[in-house]
């Protein structure tokens, strides 16, 4: 689109695309001052910048990038290219050239967006690992005392907010590990509806809504959706972190928070606010609520953990939008985010449709009496988390011994024979849990195992899972979780080597 301006800036002529591309017609831009369709933050260094072309003169030419406001309100960020020249009686005109750019724009930002989640994605990785090792006995020793006290005993109360506490620090650390994308969980195809209606029978929701009893929450769930592919958990985290947001930034107190989902189909490629739509079906999630239109849900960086020291401050680091930027990415999704100061704000998140379904097996049950006859072997680098396990493990009546180091772990192997390994994937520098499975499935084919961690490599934990048909439990765990997940490994059909 082009547009020639007097000295002025006020604009004398635009052809058919640049009113098209504005929303205006020739008549609604013609007179008007050239500033008027520029961003207000922009537009006192567009106006520098058509001076200083003035002054140059005929022949010289000057570039910028500036954003405008179409008609309809929604900002385009644009490429100029300007060369004043004299008219036919010799006033000065500046003739503009404009192009464009905000696709290619919105693909740059994903792009560096994505290049800062992950490098900060790296830190954060080591920092949960090290955090949920230190937290292993702070969830897991209140269960054990519970256990001894009666139900009336006024410290019972203290031990349960100490657990609790512990616990929502571990959803934060959850956050981190997704943030990090370094989590083992398998994508398997998942129904949207049945995710979104578990977070609303939630505790979490629960408390949500106690804190903003007058906020309502009206969900619209279509019928009959294709499933998505992504990790149920990384979902239910998705959800719980768009949600928390809605509900901190609603307003009026009172008032409506819209959570749809609907099946849409692009016919041709698009970039949304976080990432690119490839033409496509896919399984739509919409959130809208009335809300500050300028609010952080509307800025490009709004993903972007630690995004200014003012909002840091305000906020803290809210590591949970950034982890719903990581999800999308990870499971080829998009983010597209409208706001305006009247109608509130809409955040839309696209996940690619699959056709197949699966079921999640269901783990066989056993009689707890059976318990005394099984032996089980806890490898784990860190005293205070073989211990807690070997307490826990005790309690529901396996037979249990303890190992620090692969050597040791061997040994307990060949003379001890468990049926069982709870195995931690990092074992310090003496390797980790892949290879000591490796070297105790030649004496005892087809173990069981466990495995165990508060951070691992993918890759390696999957690994693991594939050779050892193993279960995958995230520290730190309370007794009810470990108890189950143990009951359900060593009821899990044996494997083969």
């Amino acid at each position: 689109m082009y547009f020639v301006v007097d000295g002025e800036g006020t604009i004398l002529s635009v052809n058919r695309f640049g009113t098209r591309t504005l929303g205006y017609s020739r008549s609604e831009l013609t007179g008007r001052s050239v500033l008027g369709i520029f961003h207000p933050d922009d537009r006192k260094a567009v106006q520098q910048q058509l001076s200083d072309c003035l002054k140059n003169g005929p022949g010289e030419t000057r570039e910028w990038e500036f954003r405008k406001i179409r008609k309809d309100g929604q900002v385009i960020r644009v490429r100029e290219v300007a060369q004043p020249f004299p008219d036919e009686a010799g006033r000065m005109r500046v003739h503009v050239i404009c192009e464009d750019i905000t696709l290619k724009k919105q693909a740059q930002d994903s792009r560096r967006q994505a290049d800062r989640v992950e490098a900060l994605g790296l830190l954060a990785g080591g920092i949960a690992h090290d955090l949920n090792n230190i937290l292993g006995p702070v969830v897991g020793y209140p269960d054990i005392l519970l256990k001894t006290l009666q139900a009336d005993n006024p410290m019972a109360e203290d031990l349960m907010l100490i657990r609790d506490s512990a616990l929502r620090a571990t959803r934060v650390i959850q956050n981190l590990l997704t943030l990090s994308q370094r989590g083992s969980a398998e994508k398997e195809p998942v129904d949207l509806n049945e995710v979104v209606l578990t977070h609303l029978a939630s505790a979490a929701f629960e408390e949500l809504k106690r804190r903003k009893p007058d906020l309502t929450v009206e969900p619209q769930l279509a019928g009959h959706l294709p499933a998505v592919c992504a990790a149920p958990s990384s979902l239910q985290q998705v959800i719980a972190n768009l949600m928390e947001n809605a509900f901190e930034s609603a307003s009026p107190p009172k008032g409506v928070i819209s959570l749809r989902t609907v099946l849409a189909t692009l016919s041709e490629n698009r970039a949304g606010t976080c990432g690119t739509l490839e033409k496509g079906e896919y399984v739509t999630l919409a959130l809208s609520f009335k809300g500050n239109g300028n609010d952080a849900v509307c800025r490009h960086d709004v993903f972007l953990p630690f995004n200014s020291p003012e909002e840091t401050e305000h906020n803290g680091l809210d590591l949970g939008r950034a982890v719903v930027f990581g999800v999308m990415k990870e499971v080829g999704g998009a983010i597209d985010i409208s706001t305006h100061p009247d109608r509130g704000s809409r955040v839309v998140l696209y996940f690619p449709a699959v056709k197949e379904r699966t079921e999640r097996p269901r783990a066989p049950e056993r009689a707890r009496s059976a318990a005394d006859t099984r032996k089980v072997l806890v490898v784990d680098d860190q005293t205070e988390q073989r211990l807690l396990a070997r307490r826990l493990l005790e309690d529901c009546g396996y037979r249990v011994q303890c190992a620090g180091t692969p050597k040791e772990a061997l040994q307990h192997a060949r003379t001890f024979k468990p049926d069982l390994l709870v195995l931690d994937m990092l074992l310090g520098t003496d390797g980790d849990g892949l290879d000591l499975y490796r070297k105790i499935a030649d004496t005892l084919p087809g173990i069981r195992c466990l495995i165990v961690s508060g951070y691992a490599e993918s890759q390696r934990v999957r690994t693991l899972q594939q050779l050892s048909s193993g279960v995958y439990l995230q520290k730190p765990y309370t007794a009810d979780k470990l108890a189950r997940t143990v009951e359900q490994t060593l009821n899990a059909p044996a494997t083969g080597t």
